[in-house]
């Protein structure tokens, strides 16, 4: 018998190369009913004081997550399925080597 399917896939460490230079959530159009973003720091490096960024293709900041903790972006009305495209997000941090671990809910 095969294992239950659970509702949930890891995209991995999305990891910010270059402090300010924004990298995108996901290369190709990746269309989730949810998303949970975890603030990860580089090795080595101090967590207090630096955040990650997550901006739209404009490259506004949408979201601050300070590294360390977990994040969960709203719905606006939870009583409609709602989707969101992760090819129209990028990850920016204050630190290189900096990211986010990304679990999407399909």
């Amino acid at each position: 018998m095969a294992p239950p399917a659970y509702p949930f896939q890891s995209l991995g460490i999305i990891t910010v190369t270059t402090a300010g230079t924004p990298v995108p959530m996901s290369t190709a159009s990746l269309v989730v009913r949810g998303v949970t973003l975890s603030a990860l720091k580089a090795k080595g490096t101090a967590n207090s004081g630096a955040n990650i960024y997550v901006q739209d293709a404009q490259g506004k900041v949408l979201f601050v997550i300070p590294k360390g903790t977990n994040f969960v972006p709203p719905l606006q009305n939870p009583q409609i399925a709602q989707t969101i495209d992760l090819s129209t997000l990028w990850i920016d941090a204050d630190t290189s080597g900096d990211g986010l671990l990304v679990t999407a809910q399909l």
